[in-house]
């Protein structure tokens, strides 16, 4: 039995004001581990009901585990005092909660503390083979009252990684990898109703998932034809900018396990399933007379197949390949009576293949390599990348080194070739962290195909200098500062960009009050290259000097806080180009099954200048002055009913105004002149945008691993440039006005552990 755990924080390396005692233990199938929690008259045990891989604000324990020792890549379960499980794949730089493995556990509270006992199959994760196991492992226990967490093994707050300071669990002898093999069917129907068409659309589907372990090391995950219509709807944004916008990847098999794949930066998985990339043009080739029964906005997935593990001495695997059908809008005419359709994305095939070898000192090395082919246009893409890190063996510095380039074949036999790297050194360990870094991405360097990059053709060179302090003193838990300072260049011609300063600090008060500052500052003109949306043309901006400062309070607590403020204002030619922000995001704990969060964010933006488009021709490009509002509400409510059904709603409104009152045209110079309206021809580029989405979830785990849901949606999409300045009329006008998408959905899976019956 264990007991000398310490505190990691608040109060780094110090004993914890609450005893913990540990036992493990393991059979021929299971790890086996009891934890006596111990909590005196004083203390208060918050066993506070969440969704499963939810702490909340939840006590709880649970352990790290390293099976292959590399310190780099692990494994966690724990349990919190309502008896919810959480397991997540973790590195040294990331958690990954989206992993679901099936064991056990039990929870008793007693007038001392609480008990918790777990039962972890070896079948829920994977190890190398051998006579003698030797595993680094570490416990780690929460008291939220205190907030509170110790560990077994002391972990130094001031160092970087978790996975690096593990203790050891030694000569676990004959154990021997089961046969792992778990399928997974899965049926659903969803009913779909568009508020302008009187029929409804009804759907079936079943699939198939299945994890094959083709030996100790290494599995095999398939699913076929898969179904995510119950995955919760992106936080969709008006977007004005040249970027396209990330949204983070939430289906289960592409978020699972996917370390190995995310080496190397040029795996972005939310490209397999994307949206068609004629979506936005169906609505252009819609005559008078017709309606649109159907337009998915993601391409339907064949199949797909991961196989990944690691060797016994490391070596870390991965091969994802996956199709995606042939997607097609329908559309229906009225007068006729008939339906057409219309090709949106051609078939297409995705693999990727990523290798990563362990070296000392928690370091790695590690290739990846990703392929896209569409049948439909003869377009094929290849991208390779090497990234290595490598930390000196006290893990006080580490230098870090990323290579890779891109061929893209259009119909052509000659591949358009790019190329990109990252080379940086900081220090890891202490108060002071002083970092320098350089990022290149040639002109022709396009991995989005399979991954995404946000813009190429820059040389970003960056100085990080990092002050923190982690042991609390006097209203200060921890306190951390840095000032980063960024010079930006084209790779094509090493034309200047811009410079920018940013100062970020925050700190953590006793009472757990989180507060911080981030200013930003460029001291010279901005030359933007990528504005214009056209080769070899600039804009000169103006530097705008920009601050936020936000709060958050004890999310302990049954009422806590969120609030943020920033503002800027241009440089110093021109100050009317302004703006400032608001977000105020109350959380309020009824009880400790249910919880509400109301978020409301507004933004305006005063005199800001940006693209608006080019002439027919193309040799003349327009800018616009606008006045931008940005309105965002967001309800969120999650009830528990027990650890393993639950309910969870989310209603969120974004409403974008742009209006212009100016138009100007761009010269070479990079300088706007007024636009004379009686030589030149703009339409109306007001936006009127409204997104409003409504996703209800229940869902009953009602065996280990299987699960029944039932999901409603409800879409509505306004995109106009009739400006409504009120609120009420904005949102009476377009919940009324536009079309109005419905979906309920039911969807049962089962889990179904065949290794069991086989071993």
């Amino acid at each position: 039995m264990q007991d000398n755990f310490s505190q990691f924080e608040p109060f780094n390396g110090e004993n914890p004001s609450q005893r913990t005692f540990v036992k493990f233990a393991y059979t021929n199938n299971a790890i086996l581990i009891s934890a006596v929690c111990k909590i005196d008259s004083a203390g208060k045990i918050f066993d506070i009901l969440t969704n499963r891989d939810d702490f909340g604000q939840a006590d709880y324990f649970g352990f790290y585990l390293d099976p292959y020792n590399t310190g780099i890549t692990g494994y966690a379960f724990f349990v919190t005092a309502a008896g919810v499980q959480i397991d997540l794949k973790v590195d040294n730089t990331s958690l990954n909660f989206n992993w679901d493995a099936v064991w056990y556990s039990a929870v008793n509270k007693t007038d001392s503390g609480f008990v918790v006992e777990m039962k972890i199959p070896f079948s829920a994760f994977r190890f190398p083979k051998k006579e003698k196991q030797n595993w680094q492992i570490n416990f780690y226990r929460n008291i939220q009252q205190y907030r509170e967490i110790s560990t077994w093994n002391y972990v130094d707050n001031s160092k970087n990684g978790i996975l690096n300071q593990m203790g050891k669990v030694e000569n676990l002898n004959n154990i021997n990898p089961p046969v792992y093999l778990q399928i997974m069917p899965h049926v659903s129907a969803y009913i779909q109703k568009n508020s302008t068409y009187n029929k409804f659309a009804k759907f079936y589907g079943a699939g198939l998932d299945f994890k094959y372990g083709i030996n100790e090391s290494f599995t095999l995950d398939m699913m076929l034809i898969p179904d995510f219509t119950q995955i919760q709807t992106d936080d969709q944004v008006l977007n004005l900018s040249p970027y396209e916008v990330y949204y983070d990847e939430k289906r289960p098999f592409f978020t699972e396990g996917n370390e190995i794949f995310n080496k190397g930066n040029i795996f972005y998985s939310r490209r397999i399933g994307k949206r068609p990339s004629k979506y936005n043009e169906v609505y252009d080739m819609i005559d008078d007379d017709e309606i649109l029964i159907k337009n998915p906005d993601q391409t339907q997935i064949l199949n797909a197949t991961k196989f990944s593990g690691k060797t016994n001495n490391g070596l870390g695997i991965g091969i994802i390949n996956a199709f995606t059908l042939s997607t097609y809008a329908v559309i229906f005419d009225t007068i006729h009576n008939k339906q057409r359709t219309i090709l949106t994305e051609p078939l297409a095939n995705y693999n990727i293949f990523a290798l990563n070898k362990p070296l000392k000192h928690n370091s790695y090395i590690s290739i990846t390599n990703t392929n896209f082919a569409s049948f439909g246009r003869k377009y094929y893409a290849d991208v390779i990348a090497q990234e290595l890190l490598y930390r000196n063996k006290n893990n006080s510095w580490q230098f870090f080194e990323r290579l890779s380039s891109s061929n893209i074949f259009n119909d052509t036999i000659k591949p358009d070739i790019g190329f990109a790297y990252q080379l940086g050194i900081s220090k890891t360990k202490g108060s002071f962290r002083p970092a320098i870094s350089q990022k290149v991405y040639s002109n022709n360097y396009n991995p989005n195909d399979l991954g995404y990059l946000r813009q190429n053709n820059i040389v970003d060179t960056r100085i990080n200098l990092a002050y923190n302090i982690y042991k609390p003193h006097g209203y200060f838990l921890l306190w951390r500062n840095s000032i980063t300072i960024s010079y930006q260049r084209l790779f094509d011609s090493l034309k200047y960009v811009g410079t920018q300063i940013q100062i970020k600090t925050s700190t953590k008060l006793k009472d757990f009050t989180s507060i911080g500052i981030i200013g930003t500052y460029t001291p010279d003109v901005v030359y933007d290259y990528f504005e214009p949306r056209a080769e070899d043309k600039f804009f000169v901006k103006e530097p705008p000097k920009r601050i936020m400062a936000w709060i958050s309070t004890n999310y302990a607590k049954n009422f806590a806080n969120d609030i943020k403020i920033n503002f800027y204002f241009a440089g110093n030619k021109d100050k009317s180009q302004k703006g400032y922000g608001f977000l105020y995001s109350p959380r309020i704990r009824f009880s400790n099954k249910a919880l509400f969060v109301y978020s409301f964010e507004l933004r305006f933006d005063f005199n800001d200048i940006g693209y608006v488009g080019k002439s027919p021709s193309g040799d003349s490009i327009f800018f616009g002055k606008r006045n931008i509002r940005y309105t965002t509400h967001t309800l969120s409510f999650d009830y528990n009913f027990t650890k393993n059904i639950s309910l969870n709603a989310k209603i969120r409104h974004y409403w974008s105004l742009i209006d212009y009152y100016e138009y100007y045209s761009l010269a070479n110079s990079g300088l706007l002149y007024p636009l004379n309206y009686s030589y030149h021809f703009i339409d109306n580029k007001d936006i009127n945008y409204n997104n409003l989405t409504a996703d209800i979830i229940f869902r009953w785990i009602f065996l280990p691993g299987s699960e029944f849901s039932i999901t409603f949606k409800k879409l509505v999409v306004s995109n106009t440039n009739e400006i409504i300045n009120d609120y009420y009329d904005n949102f009476e006008n377009m919940y009324f006005s536009t079309p109005r998408l419905n979906s309920l959905i039911f969807k049962v899976l089962f889990y179904i552990d065949a290794g069991k019956i086989l071993n």
